[in-house]
């Protein structure tokens, strides 16, 4: 299945020269998901998002 969208590739200067690669979708998206190697994401996700509420 083609892709309607499109595949980035950027090096970031931390860690060495990581590169990162995302798809960038044609139209608005419906949601986005973050995935990493496990370094850090328990803190990028605290400021990727509100804090939850536990229900009552």
């Amino acid at each position: 299945m083609p892709l309607a969208g499109e595949l980035v590739t950027e090096t970031f200067a931390y860690d060495r020269g990581r590169q990162v690669t995302v798809y960038v979708p044609a139209g608005r998206p419906d949601a986005a998901v973050f995935a990493g190697d496990g370094e850090l994401i328990s803190q990028g996700a605290a400021i990727s998002r509100p804090p939850m509420r536990r229900p009552r």
